[in-house]
């Protein structure tokens, strides 16, 4: 069963969530594992500002091509104001219930086209934490323009 935010519009509530109706076979968690939510009141409060995350999918390379392996880019959060700032011209709807995050290093690693609704990550005390889920961004991996992404703290009413 897919249930789509309510609210869901381009750019905004851009999320939705996935009900198995059976449990995966086992030779499936070689690929994909559990990952914890943001649950707790310190974690619903943390703004995520300037943290080290790492964002997973198979989408586009750098040379346009699918991935045939998971791909993985380690990425560091900006507040949303310098987002906003960031991607000023580009007319974006970023808000407070998106997180962005970019590259500083010179390889400009980024999430890109066929990586949406893949997990941006946090590692907290020994544990992975889904803070983000890939949304949009800019001409992926060849810009210091920052990826957007839906903030799940902001929609854990709605996923519990």
């Amino acid at each position: 069963e897919i249930k789509i935010h309510p609210l869901f519009r381009r750019q905004r509530n851009d999320i939705a969530l996935l009900k198995m109706q059976n449990a995966l076979p086992e030779n499936y968690y070689d690929h994909v594992q559990p990952i914890c939510l943001p649950r707790s009141a310190k974690l619903q409060q943390n703004l995520f500002d300037h943290h080290n995350v790492t964002v997973v999918g198979w989408g586009t390379t750098e040379t346009g091509s699918l991935s045939r392996y998971k791909m993985c880019a380690n990425l560091v959060t900006i507040s949303v104001q310098k987002c906003k700032t960031e991607l000023r011209r580009t007319r974006s709807k970023v808000n407070e219930n998106h997180i962005c995050a970019k590259s500083f290093t010179s390889s400009k690693q980024d999430a890109c086209r066929g990586d949406s609704g893949g997990p941006m990550m946090v590692s907290l005390d020994e544990n992975w934490y889904l803070i983000g889920v890939v949304d949009f961004g800019y001409v992926c991996g060849r810009t210091t323009l920052p990826g957007v992404y839906a903030r799940v703290t902001s929609y854990m009413d709605w996923i519990e």
